[in-house]
């Protein structure tokens, strides 16, 4: 037998972990207690892109795109429109071109636009739909550079997004008295 044992591996000291531990209070009272999941109050955000979160038919993104309000940015262009029926939240659609580029940086473009709207959830009203369309990916914009740059587009998202509520009221009106 080899001396790290069967793997070839040396032991690690008594009272080592692979697994991170969480910072010790003062009083010693959470020693050794794993670190628990980021919980995106650091400004960070956690969790998965679930079906209700997204636009997935093409159907739907062509109406969003016929209808919708624009709110145009350096790098996206925001497609809004209000969403009949209950407010269960903002949906994200994703159009990333050909044109920006090869396949890894349009599939880099939609990760940062995808975390970009988790990380700025209380920018999207809960009965909109939103399309983003990628203009241009070069040079590749990081993650802060896509929310700085919906944070300065923050007074006419809120602007679209009431004219697509206001619109949408007017259609379902005319299509009642009709």
């Amino acid at each position: 037998m080899t001396p790290g044992g069967p793997s070839g591996r040396a032991p690690r000291p008594h009272g080592e972990s692979p697994l991170p531990r969480a910072a010790v209070a003062e009083d010693g009272a959470d020693a050794g207690a794993l670190t628990p999941p980021n919980d995106g109050e650091d400004g960070r955000p956690r969790g998965c892109f679930r079906r209700a979160q997204r636009v997935r038919k093409r159907s739907e993104f062509l109406e969003i795109q016929a209808a919708g309000r624009r709110v145009a940015t350096p790098r996206l262009v925001l497609l809004l429109r209000a969403r009949e029926g209950a407010a269960t939240g903002a949906r994200l659609g994703i159009t990333v071109s050909r044109k920006v580029g090869v396949a890894v940086t349009r599939n880099r473009a939609r990760r940062v636009v995808r975390e970009a709207f988790r990380a700025t959830r209380s920018l999207w009203p809960p009965d909109c739909d939103v399309v983003v369309v990628v203009r241009r990916a070069d040079p590749a914009p990081g993650l802060a550079d896509v929310i700085a740059e919906l944070r300065q587009a923050e007074r006419a998202i809120r602007r679209r997004a009431a004219e697509a509520r206001d619109r949408e009221a007017r259609r379902e009106n005319l299509a009642r008295g009709a």
